[in-house]
């Protein structure tokens, strides 16, 4: 199970029904032993420092995204804003593959977004070797992708 909420709710529902899940935000381990894979971890100490720094500087803005568009910061698992959690109740080969994923994408070797990418249509949304870059992500990214049931409200 997956969600976007920083509350261990989900897996600690997901424990109690014999499912796993994600943590998100900060490590769930404490609430949900058994149920929980791994969490994403946001990691706001070195941001804090950082605009504290720009502020003591002069320098600080309102957003550093494109377009600096106030209140959205685009960093990630390259500047270590984001970390994961250990990877826990899975088969060592799986967390092996895992833990090599985690280390592509934050050196860039994996780009996640990068073409070819179908939505669940099969309508081509992203040709074959582009990468979506952060202001496209946030701004275009308004469909389910191939193998994802559903559609999109509105």
């Amino acid at each position: 199970l997956a969600q976007h909420t920083d509350s261990p709710a989900m897996l600690q529902t997901a424990q109690k029904a014999g499912a796993l899940g994600f943590g998100q935000s900060s490590d769930m381990k404490a609430f949900a032993p058994k149920a929980q894979l791994f969490s994403s971890v946001n990691n706001w100490g070195p941001y804090y420092v950082d605009k504290i720094q720009q502020l003591m500087d002069g320098k600080w803005s309102t957003g550093d995204g494109p377009d600096h568009w106030a209140g959205n910061t685009w960093v990630g698992m390259s500047d270590d804003y984001l970390v994961l959690s250990p990877f826990e109740n899975m088969p060592a080969d799986v967390a092996a593959a895992a833990a090599k994923a985690a280390a592509d994408i934050k050196s860039g070797a994996n780009k996640i977004f990068t073409g070819p990418i179908m939505d669940n249509t099969g309508k081509l949304r992203v040709p074959a070797g582009k990468t979506l870059n952060d202001g496209e992500l946030f701004t275009t990214l308004d469909y389910y992708v191939d193998g994802i049931a559903g559609k999109i409200p509105g």
